[in-house]
């Protein structure tokens, strides 16, 4: 988390100049710049792109289906862990 934390641009701004280079494409494969840019772009007063919508609902939704699938197939042996 500490990494994730570093890399991702809590403490900085991907200005202008990063979002070209090999700084751009680490920030668009980065799924916690997504996460925290859905909070921080309104709180700038800066409009939210569509690719960080479409990367959150998309994680999202794998996130819960995934879930679910190992609900259904280990919801069983909870009981035997707790």
């Amino acid at each position: 988390m500490r990494i994730a934390f570093l890399a991702t641009p809590i403490l900085w701004m991907p200005g202008t100049m990063g979002r070209g280079g090999v700084m751009g494409a680490f920030l668009v494969f980065n799924p916690f710049y997504h996460f925290i840019e859905l909070v921080r772009a309104p709180l700038l007063g800066n409009p939210i792109a569509p690719l960080s919508w479409i990367v959150v609902l998309a994680i999202t939704v794998a996130g819960f289906a995934l879930a679910r699938f190992f609900n259904r197939r280990f919801g069983r042996y909870i009981p035997l862990w707790v």
